[in-house]
């Protein structure tokens, strides 16, 4: 199981409650009790409550937070601005604390958007036609949209689609032109959501049928197989976010001739030989 990074999170006690499986589940000893006493509380009902939602963290618990959960400073500080973003109480303070966040993540220039919200837009087609928009000749014509996407939409969804994103704040429209209200949306990470794996099985299917219908001068198709040591596989989701980061920022224009999908996948290719006898013993 790895280690949660809070560069991952948009809630704190998302955090929190992750970090607690992750230590459960690598320390057989692991208590609540023994927890909340390496962080210096004087009992484990105040954590209890935070892990249960039924307590919100506050700027004074972090303190309490920092003892329990090695972070470096920069970590430190984004986990404390994750807190007080969660508690702002004037769009002034949720203003000064987003942006501070983006300067401490390591992607830098991005907003967060929560899975409940995901689960609306997890179609392809919602995040293909709000990039759209930065397009240079872009036409807010559901048929002229639809015809740019190769008609792998209809016009109807199109609109629908459009209506969704302005309803959700993600696009607004200003003297009659189409903008996004987001530089760039990212969900949580490694976190189960069966919208993002569907969103995912999407965008693959997208990719194959684009092997087919495009010149290799127009796309770029690359894979490598090896061997790793596991203990490293944070430190490559961090190399893949900031390879992603950094495509972006060498690709994006604000108007642009064509919207691009890029796509990294890095998973197993073997299994547990051991885990795998034991399933099949027990079948």
């Amino acid at each position: 199981m790895l280690i949660p990074s809070v560069y991952n999170y948009h809630d704190p006690q998302d955090f929190l409650r992750d970090m607690h499986d992750y230590k459960r589940n690598t320390n057989p000893h692991f208590s609540v009790r023994s927890w909340a006493r390496q962080m210096g509380l004087k009992g484990h009902t105040s954590l209890v409550f935070f892990l249960k939602g039924e307590r919100q963290i506050r700027a004074q618990h972090c303190e309490f937070l920092f003892r329990g959960i090695k972070l470096d400073d920069n970590q430190k500080d984004y986990l404390s601005s994750l807190v007080h973003l969660k508690n702002a109480s004037s769009t002034m303070e949720t203003n000064y604390y987003e942006s501070k966040l983006k300067v401490l993540h390591p992607a830098k220039n991005f907003s967060y958007i929560d899975l409940d919200k995901f689960r609306v837009i997890a179609d392809w087609s919602f995040m293909a036609i709000l990039e759209m928009t930065g397009l240079k000749d872009f036409n807010p014509n559901p048929i002229w949209i639809a015809a740019r996407l190769n008609n792998l939409v209809s016009p109807e969804k199109v609109t629908n689609v459009l209506n969704r994103l302005l309803g959700m704040g993600l696009l607004k429209i200003e003297n009659g032109i189409y903008i996004k209200t987001n530089e760039r949306l990212t969900t949580p990470k490694d976190r189960p959501s069966e919208s993002i794996r569907e969103h995912h099985k999407q965008v693959l299917s997208n990719a194959i049928a684009a092997i087919d219908v495009q010149d290799v001068s127009e796309r770029s198709y690359d894979s490598c197989t090896m061997t790793i040591d596991k203990s490293r596989l944070n430190d490559a989701k961090e190399l893949i976010q900031k390879f992603r980061s950094e495509m972006a920022k060498l690709m994006e224009k604000e108007k642009g001739d064509e919207t691009y999908q890029l796509s990294v996948q890095f998973f197993k290719l073997t299994s547990n030989i051991e885990l795998r006898d034991k399933q099949c013993s027990i079948n």
